[in-house]
C-alpha cells in the first residue's frame, strides 16, 4: 500500500492518505521532545514501539442485546477478525474490557480480553470508574509487549561453566532444604 497526500503532521506522527478512502497510513516518528519543545532528540525505534501500542477499551453495563450480536457469536467473530489482521500483517490492538455494575456477562468480557491480549476490569459502582480507568490507561501506556518469551538456556549453561571454573558449589533447593533444615 502506497502513501499519498499528507493529511496531518504532529509532534509524534504523520497521517497519509492512501488509494483506499477508508484507510490511512500512520507514520510514528522517532523524535522526542522535553521541556515544552526546548530539548529535542531522536530515539531510534521509538516510532515502531508507538505503532505497536494500540488498544481498544470496551465499557459495558450489562449483557449484550441479542439483536446486536453477530450471527456467529462475539468470540468467533473476534477470533476471525484477529486472524484476518494477522494475514494482512496489520497491528492487532489489545482489547481491554470493563464491566460496570453487577448485571454482566463476566465470562464473555474476560474471554474478549484474553483473546485480545488485554485485561478485564470490574467496576462495582461509579466511585471506582476514575480509579480503574486511570490505572488501566497507565498500564496500557507502559506495557510494550505482553507476548515475550525468554530463553535462558545459554545463560544458564554459561553460568554453570563459570561457576565450575571458580570452584563454586551449586546446590538445588531440595538439597538446601534437606541439609539446612529450612
Amino acid at each position: 500500500m502506497n502513501k499519498s497526500k499528507k493529511l496531518y503532521e504532529g509532534k509524534a506522527k504523520i497521517i497519509y492518505a492512501t488509494a483506499d478512502k477508508n484507510l490511512v497510513i500512520q507514520y510514528f516518528k522517532d523524535d522526542a521532545t522535553a521541556f515544552n519543545n526546548q530539548k529535542k532528540s531522536v530515539i531510534e525505534g521509538k516510532g515502531v514501539l508507538n505503532n505497536r501500542i494500540s488498544a481498544i477499551m470496551f465499557l459495558t453495563d450489562g449483557i449484550p442485546s441479542s439483536h446486536l450480536l453477530p450471527p456467529r457469536g462475539i468470540i468467533n467473530t473476534l477470533e476471525r477478525k484477529i486472524a484476518n489482521y494477522n494475514e494482512k500483517n496489520l497491528v492487532i490492538p489489545n482489547f481491554y474490557t470493563y464491566g460496570f455494575g453487577y448485571s454482566l456477562d463476566t465470562e464473555l468480557l474476560v474471554n474478549i480480553a484474553k483473546i485480545g491480549n488485554g485485561n478485564f476490569s470490574f467496576i462495582p459502582d461509579s466511585g471506582f470508574v476514575g480509579t480503574v480507568l486511570i490505572n488501566s490507561l497507565s498500564y496500557i501506556k507502559t506495557t510494550i509487549n505482553r507476548d515475550i518469551c525468554l530463553n535462558f538456556e545459554n545463560t544458564c549453561n554459561n553460568f554453570l561453566v563459570n561457576a565450575k571454573s571458580y570452584n563454586m558449589s551449586l546446590v538445588n533447593k531440595k538439597n538446601l532444604i534437606k541439609h539446612n533444615k529450612i
